[in-house]
């Protein structure tokens, strides 16, 4: 059997009851299940149901699951177990309660001394990551949760994308909040945090995660993106060409130099 959109809600994975769909990605849907071994709600990552039939994707998965196994850091989400079905292989990860940052930028009232905090421990979730010899490539405030007792978790990180396309002309060019750009069904990473190497269709390594921390850092202080513009089009443009604010900083740095420094060298 393998895995169409949305259909191992209500069916057992392993020993894994799967509840709901909670989350879909340009490399797959992610499930609300429970473990009936040891009776604790998880989250299940399944392939996209469009690269099952893909063998240099299936093994690119789970190859790279099992070295987020390897990752173990308070801010990062844990992936406990990687899944080979023959419906696709899936992701057993640590499910996160809370809110992503993205909808707390967007609803809460700024508090600086918080919001550095996360981005300190996003900054420290990132440093795990790397030095398990992977890259995120999809770094942004919809993958960070906060959780109850407000401390950050970094959601989805090592899995590669499978296949990475430069911005075609055929893109959409309609106004853009967060699009992932696709291509064949296969993501290749959210256009508004993606480092000028990704737009460009090259390879992506740690330095494009701390261009993708830039981006973040700069909206968290500021409730502004740097680069986002009308369309995809126009916003590509602008990481590749213009500098961040479209060159002026915002009043969130004053009299705030060190951060200000540190975020223009994350963005140069």
């Amino acid at each position: 059997m393998s895995i169409e959109s949305g259909s191992l809600t209500g069916t057992t994975v392993g020993r894994y009851e799967v509840l709901e769909r909670i989350g879909v990605g340009g490399m797959g849907e992610v499930y609300r299940a429970r473990d009936r071994r040891l009776d604790r709600v998880v989250a299940l990552k399944a392939i996209a149901p469009g690269l099952t039939e893909n063998a240099n994707a299936r093994r690119r998965f789970v190859r790279e699951g099992r070295v987020a196994c390897r990752v173990s850091h308070p801010y990062v989400a844990t992936v406990f177990d990687v899944l080979d079905e023959d419906a696709g292989p899936v992701l057993v990860m640590e499910f996160i309660a809370g809110r992503t940052l993205r909808d707390v930028l967007r609803t809460d009232e700024p508090d600086p001394a918080r919001d550095l905090a996360w981005c300190c421990e996003i900054a420290q979730a990132l440093a795990a990551i790397h030095d398990s010899g992977l890259v995120h490539r999809d770094l942004k405030p919809g993958n960070v949760m906060i959780t109850p007792d407000g401390h950050v978790k970094v959601l989805d990180f090592g899995l590669a994308r499978t296949v990475e396309q430069p911005l075609s002309e055929s893109a959409d060019t309609t106004t853009t909040d967060e699009s992932t750009i696709t291509r064949d069904g296969v993501g290749v990473g959210t256009l508004n945090y993606m480092s000028p190497e990704q737009v460009r269709g090259e390879r992506a390594d740690q330095r494009s995660d701390l261009f993708a921390f830039g981006v973040v850092l700069w909206e968290t202080i500021t409730r502004e993106h740097p680069f986002t513009r009308a369309t995809t089009v126009e916003t590509a443009a602008a990481i590749l060409s213009e500098p961040p604010g479209g060159g002026a900083v915002p009043a969130a740095f004053d009299r705030r130099e060190p951060l200000r420094d540190l975020v223009l060298r994350l963005l140069r």
